[in-house]
């Protein structure tokens, strides 16, 4: 839902910030007899910064693609810094969105020039950076010359319509993104600085970048791309545990297979996407189960962040998993699994008792699992 400049001041007024508090939780039906006396504009808008803006969210107003494609606060506060302590003083933000990445670079003391193309969105974006050393534009970013600055870019890689079911429509060719990607590319190559924000697939990011992603909770949350001179490393996996956050370094170390030890571990995304399960499997002297898989295993007890780990009881073919929980007495068992197309049915309720792990090992690709518990 879009929203005129009248709204939008009305929304980050004392009146609207009361409005939106009082539907917190509300049922849609019930909104005019909470707060009567609202027209129909100002009624949705309100319910709609009350359902989709996450408690305690240092901006105060949302869209709904905005909030769902903005930076995490922790992740785009970690990135300002990064910034700032490079020695930058001003960032260009192509494509600000809602502001988040804005707000961060803003507490970080840098300045901020924040561009944005959809009229709407940009008058949330003003709203949320009101005084702050930030200046939005409701500017093309590629329309016009770039003031001096680094260039911080975070580009729409979703259609503007939704599908059948009401779903955004993400935009897998880079060269549909707002920004393109080709455009981001010329950047880096006339010399100027550039950060960007991009999909954890993306397959053409230069050798001389940096290529960092980042979790939280087991949950993909950002993939970004440093260019020289920023770059610190070739690859870097940032994991927050839910009270810290934790990082490996590339290069990637050179990946080594062997037979199941005493764990098997399914390493965290942001391990998985940047290439570093062997620099994983390394913290723990561990080794691949098979090279082209992203499973490790090791007989030190795996430290909680690098991912999920079980304890392995037993080997045995993939069709006989389910004998051998039988045997066991493992009643359910959770399945996690690479190598196939989906999960293999193993026969097994789903629960929680024990752990299958399922894999496709060498070149003849042999169903094979471990039948353990959770570490």
């Amino acid at each position: 839902m879009t929203h005129s400049g009248e709204t939008v001041a009305w929304l980050a007024s004392e009146a609207g910030r009361e409005a939106i508090r009082s539907l917190v939780g509300v049922d849609p039906l019930r909104a005019g007899s909470i707060v009567p006396g609202l027209d129909r504009d100002r009624l949705a808008a309100a319910l709609t910064q009350a359902r989709y803006r996450p408690a305690d969210y240092p901006l105060q107003l949302v869209t709904v693609d905005g909030v769902q494609q903005a930076s995490p606060p922790e992740v785009a506060m970690r990135r300002a810094r990064r910034i700032a302590a490079a020695g930058v003083r001003t960032v260009i933000d192509a494509g600000c969105g809602i502001g988040m990445d804005a707000w961060a670079f803003a507490h970080a003391g840098l300045q901020v020039i924040a561009f944005e193309v959809d009229p709407p969105t940009a008058q949330i974006a003003r709203a949320n950076l009101a005084g702050l050393d930030v200046e939005v534009r409701c500017e093309d970013v590629t329309a016009h010359p770039l003031p001096d600055g680094l260039l911080f870019v975070d580009p729409a890689r979703r259609q503007r319509h939704q599908d059948s079911r009401g779903r955004p429509i993400r935009v897998h060719d880079p060269e549909q993104w707002r920004p393109a990607w080709s455009w981001v590319v010329q950047q880096v190559d006339s010399g100027r600085q550039v950060v960007v924000r991009t999909r954890p697939g993306q397959r053409d990011v230069p050798e001389v970048a940096e290529w960092h992603c980042s979790s939280m909770g087991r949950r993909l949350v950002d993939a970004t791309a440093w260019f020289p001179p920023l770059a610190q490393t070739d690859r870097r996996a940032s994991v927050h545990d839910g009270q810290r956050w934790h990082e490996l370094l590339g290069p990637p170390t050179p990946a080594v297979a062997g037979p199941a030890s005493r764990y098997i571990v399914d390493p965290d995304p942001a391990i998985v996407r940047s290439g570093l399960v062997m620099n994983a499997a390394a913290v723990t002297q561990g080794h691949l189960l098979d090279e082209r898989l992203a499973f490790f295993t090791c007989d030190q007890t795996p430290p909680s962040w690098v991912g999920r780990s079980m304890r392995v009881v037993q080997q045995v073919p993939l069709k006989h998993v389910r004998a051998a929980c039988r045997r066991h007495g493992f009643r359910s068992a959770t399945v996690w699994s690479r190598g196939f197309q989906q999960a293999p049915d193993i026969g097994v309720p789903h629960g929680q008792e024990a752990i299958v792990v399922a894999a496709r090992l060498g070149e003849r690709r042999t169903s094979t699992a471990w039948i353990g518990t959770p570490a």
